[in-house]
């Protein structure tokens, strides 16, 4: 195997036109960059300086070889220095993956203010539309979304955001539903689900202990009917069906508390709850996290604690984890 010791120790010596001043240089003894020379002249087998006690002189293979070596050495020192640069204040380049709806979610709100707090970093943002964990180790970090368990992996997850689902409505047909006030009252009702894939949605009443559990097309707990008519990662897609008027939405708290504030939709059924969702970031290890993801972490983190408000019968969505190297996937 080479040894890059012996191409430092030789480049230093031809610096220093000597082994006696390479040694007083480098602090080390003259034996033994005379025997380390010695032992890279043989393993080449060829002659790289010409010495005695009066002349010093590098043969042709010789300049050859430093300037290689050089180069080698250069390149180590420049290697060395770019992950400096990096360990530093957030800089460079980072590459974020995401699925569409953790970016609907984070992105939108927080890259604006993160691009602008460091303007040394350079964000390449691609779209993974699944949990693929070939592309999100090629990333600095992934972002998703999900209302389950993820699928076991060797990656680091960091807990960024958890906030409880509700069901809304079109505020122009709250008459419809003004007098809804348990699951089998919207039996027939089409629902609208925003979400990364079609999963087990879970109605848990604030206030009792029984749960709905909507699989499928119905409940027969409950007689609910309620197959989701369309399941997207659109939210557009999902509050454009709504606000017309064709039935209900299964909405992050979050989601839902904007469009109620601004008039554009209403909570149905307020004292139940539709599971749980929450974004997670994929880290390939917990060792060398980049200041650039480390900050947009914890932004993340900052600008959604304490972002929900109480509407309606809504309760309060638990804290946001904030980052652990110790937490596993």
């Amino acid at each position: 195997m080479i040894n890059f010791n012996d191409y430092f120790y030789f480049a230093q010596v031809v610096d220093s036109k000597g082994i006696t001043a390479a040694s007083k240089a480098l602090n080390l003894p003259k034996s033994k960059l005379s025997r380390r020379v010695a032992e890279l002249e043989m393993r080449l087998g060829v002659r790289l300086i010409q010495r005695s006690s009066r002349t010093f002189l590098v043969t042709e293979l010789g300049r050859e070889f430093y300037r290689h070596a050089r180069n080698m050495l250069a390149e180590a020192q420049a290697a060395e220095s770019a992950v400096r640069s990096r360990l530093g204040p957030p800089s460079g380049t980072l590459r974020l993956a995401c699925s569409p709806v953790a970016a609907a979610l984070c992105l939108g709100t927080v890259l604006p203010g993160f691009l602008a707090r460091f303007p040394q970093v350079r964000v390449e943002q691609r779209m993974l539309s699944r949990l693929d964990e070939m592309g999100a180790r090629t990333a600095d970090v992934y972002l998703v979304a999900h209302d389950g368990p993820l699928e076991d992996s060797s990656m680091v997850r960091r807990r960024l955001k958890a906030e409880p689902r509700h069901l809304f409505a079109s505020a122009g047909h709250a008459a419809t539903y003004a007098g809804v006030t348990r699951p089998a009252d919207l039996t027939g009702c089409p629902l609208f689900v925003f979400a990364e894939a079609p999963g087990r949605l879970l109605l848990t009443p604030a206030r009792e202990r029984q749960d709905t559990i909507l699989e499928g097309a119905c409940i027969a707990d409950s007689g609910l009917d309620l197959g989701p008519r369309l399941v997207s990662s659109d939210l557009g897609a999902v509050l454009s069906s709504v606000r017309a008027g064709m039935g209900v939405a299964l909405l992050p708290a979050s989601c839902g508390q904007d469009a109620v504030q601004r008039g554009d939709l209403v909570r149905v059924l307020p004292g139940w709850t539709g599971g749980t969702f929450e974004v997670s970031a994929l880290l390939a290890s917990s060792h060398g996290v980049l200041p650039a993801v480390r900050a947009l972490i914890e932004l993340i983190g900052d600008c959604f604690a304490g972002r929900l408000v109480d509407l309606p019968g809504m309760p309060s969505a638990p804290e946001p984890e904030r980052y652990s190297q110790e937490e596993p996937a």
